[in-house]
C-alpha cells in the first residue's frame, strides 16, 4: 500500500477514559495521526465535557466537547457494573494504549490499575495525567488547569510589575499536557515494537507548565530570583506590543 493512501497510526487503538481536557486532547492527537480512539464514558450522562459552557436549555453537546473530541468514536460503560468491567477488559486485550485522565484515584476505585491491565494485555501502554503526577507528596490532589498554571510557574510570568498575576488561559497546563503525553506515547509504541514491553507514561500538569516555561527561569539559574514580571516588554530589541499604524505600510 502507499504510504500516501496509510495513517501513520492506523494500527494503534486507543482506549481513552477522560474528565478533562488533557486526556481528551492527548488521544485527538493520536487520532489525528491516525489511530482509532474509542472515548469511554460514562452511562446515560457521557463525558461532563459534553455540558462545559452549555446553556441550560441548549440540545445536544457543547462546543467545548467538539473541539476536543473529533475523530474518535465514543462508548458508554458503566465500570462499576461487573458486565461494564467485563466489556471493558475485553476492549484493554486488544488495545495498544490506555489514557487515563481520571481524577486521581478513580481509575483504582473502579477495579483497575496498571498491573491489572497488564494481567490482560501485556504489552499494553498505560498513560496516566494528573495534576502532579502519579507519585510525590501531592500525588493524590485534583487539579485544573489554573492550579497547574499557579504551582508550575506560569502565574509567575505574567501581568505587569505593579499588578497581581494573570491567568495566562494559553491551556499549557491541560492541553501542554496532552501533548507531552502523546509523545511520550509514541516513544512507548516505537520502544514496544522492538521489544514487545509494557510501559506507564506519567504526565503532570504541573511539570508541563514548568517545562514550557523553562526559557523564563534562566535568570534563576543565575541570580536565584525570580524572573520578574515584565508586562509586554521583552529582552530583546525591539521588544514590546506597540500600536499598529497603516502609515507604516509602503506600496513596493
Amino acid at each position: 500500500m502507499p504510504t500516501t493512501d496509510r495513517k501513520l497510526l492506523e494500527h494503534m487503538t486507543v482506549l481513552e477514559l477522560t474528565e478533562s481536557q488533557a486526556g481528551a486532547t492527548c488521544a485527538q492527537t493520536l487520532a489525528w495521526m491516525g489511530a482509532n480512539v474509542i472515548k469511554v464514558e460514562p452511562v446515560n450522562t457521557g463525558e461532563p465535557g459534553r455540558q462545559r459552557g452549555q446553556a441550560v436549555d441548549a440540545p445536544g453537546d457543547s462546543v467545548f466537547f467538539f473541539l476536543h473530541n473529533t475523530s474518535k468514536k465514543s462508548i458508554s460503560l458503566n465500570l462499576q457494573h461487573a458486565e461494564g468491567r467485563d466489556l471493558f477488559s475485553q476492549l484493554v486485550a486488544k488495545a495498544d494504549v490506555v489514557v487515563n485522565n481520571l481524577a486521581p484515584g478513580n481509575f483504582e476505585r473502579l477495579g483497575w490499575s496498571y498491573e491489572l491491565l497488564q494481567d490482560v494485555n501485556p504489552a499494553i501502554i498505560y498513560a496516566t495525567i494528573s495534576g502532579f503526577g502519579a507519585e510525590g507528596p501531592y500525588s493524590e490532589y485534583p487539579a485544573t488547569e489554573p492550579v497547574a498554571e499557579a504551582l508550575g510557574g506560569g502565574f509567575g510570568t505574567t501581568g505587569f510589575p505593579d499588578n497581581p498575576p494573570t491567568v495566562p488561559w494559553n491551556n499549557a497546563g491541560e492541553s501542554g499536557a496532552g501533548l507531552h503525553a502523546t509523545m511520550a506515547i509514541l516513544a512507548a509504541f516505537a520502544d514496544r515494537m522492538d521489544t514487545g514491553r509494557s510501559h506507564h507514561v506519567d504526565v503532570s500538569l504541573q511539570d508541563s507548565v514548568m517545562h514550557l516555561i523553562r526559557t523564563r527561569l534562566w535568570p534563576t539559574y543565575h541570580t536565584g530570583n525570580a524572573y520578574p514580571r515584565n508586562g509586554n516588554r521583552l529582552a530583546t530589541v525591539p521588544g514590546g506590543t506597540y500600536p499598529y499604524s497603516s502609515c507604516l505600510l509602503r506600496d513596493s
